[in-house]
């Protein structure tokens, strides 16, 4: 396959951001049918791909952190001595619930993960299966 152009390069980039396609071709400057065009061929569809993984794991980072510091305010919350205690409660169920949600949220991607390797897998078992022998290729039968 031919190298990709920097114009496609920034399509890429803009289309991982979230951008439509017709977004994404007004910022690099191409018409809406190039990006649709681009996005058939399989070296873009893998960089795409590639880059908003990317994006996603960017993303889930940020998260990470604004999570880990919403628990320590919640625990400081919790340990004030000041603090009503109807506030502590509300703050106990915030960390809990948040809690049980990243559980869920680990599950969830294990699974995901654990159901890819058996697709994989399958495929290669199937794959396998539509392979001849090296008997039955060189005229003979097993």
């Amino acid at each position: 396959m031919e190298q990709l152009t920097v114009k496609q390069y920034l399509a890429i980039t803009h289309l991982a951001a979230g951008a439509t396609n017709l977004q994404a071709a007004d910022a690099v400057g191409v018409s809406e049918s190039s990006i649709e065009k681009w996005k058939r061929r399989a070296d873009f569809q893998l960089l795409l791909k590639e880059s908003v993984r990317r994006v996603y794991d960017a993303a889930i980072a940020e998260l990470a952190c604004g999570a880990i510091d919403s628990a320590r305010e919640l625990r400081t919350i919790i340990n004030n001595p000041d603090a009503p205690d109807r506030v502590k409660i509300q703050a106990i169920q915030v960390l809990f619930s948040q809690l049980q949600n990243a559980r869920n949220w680990e599950f969830e991607n294990r699974v995901e993960r654990l159901e890819a390797m058996l697709d994989a897998s399958e495929e290669d078992t199937t794959i396998r299966k539509t392979l001849p022998t090296t008997a039955t290729t060189n005229g003979f039968k097993p």
